[in-house]
């Protein structure tokens, strides 16, 4: 009976050492608790605020304005130049343009050159049936005169007469073809060109012009 009890006491005592034991090791595996002041006084972190959308591109509203002053320019550059033809044209309605102009007498020159209200520019053009390189440039001469139509061109061919001869002379006209520019109001002209070069020819009428 003695020896029932001192096995069941130790049990006992057994049992409730293993019970401290484990409350022992759960207390240690639990956080220590915060202080809800210390808490309160910490610094909080806020979430960042959101990217604003970026602004358009500066380069491509740059290039947007540029192409729509281009633009503007041009349209006005086409109103501007198409005033000034229709107002060549009623001044000057016995001033044919747009087309060659043969010249068979020097008194015929003369008065388109002379032509007391005169506003549009003369390109005459000297040339003589011996010259070969003559009837190269007439197709492009006949286009030009087709573009410019507020520009008078005159052909005159020397070797019709000797008055054209001498009209050629008086202007020293040596060589085939040569082209000779009359601005407004002057009968000194104010180019030169000796030869067959179209363009050079189509952009000094564009700066006489």
């Amino acid at each position: 009976m003695k020896l029932n009890q001192v096995i069941l006491g130790s049990f006992l005592i057994s049992l409730i050492n293993i019970n401290f034991y484990i409350k022992a090791q759960i207390a240690s595996q639990i956080p220590p608790m915060v202080d809800s002041t210390v808490a309160a006084s910490a610094p909080q972190y806020k979430p960042a605020p959101p990217i604003a959308p970026s602004e358009p591109d500066n380069l491509y509203s740059a290039v947007v304005k540029l192409i729509k002053r281009k633009k503007n320019e041009a349209v006005k550059a086409i109103s501007t130049r198409t005033k000034t033809i229709i107002t060549a044209h009623k001044r000057h309605r016995d001033l044919p343009s747009g087309r060659l102009i043969n010249i068979l007498r020097p008194d015929q020159f003369y008065y388109y050159l002379e032509h007391p209200e005169r506003k549009m520019l003369i390109v005459a053009q000297f040339v003589h049936s011996s010259c070969h390189n003559c009837p190269r440039i007439n197709p492009s001469l006949q286009q030009i005169a087709m573009q410019n139509i507020d520009v008078i061109f005159l052909n005159i061919d020397t070797s019709k007469s000797l008055e054209l001869g001498q009209l050629a002379r008086q202007f020293n006209v040596s060589r085939y073809p040569t082209f000779l520019c009359f601005k407004a109001d002057r009968k000194a002209p104010t180019f030169r060109m000796s030869g067959t070069d179209a363009d050079t020819l189509n952009n000094e009428i564009n700066r006489l012009r």
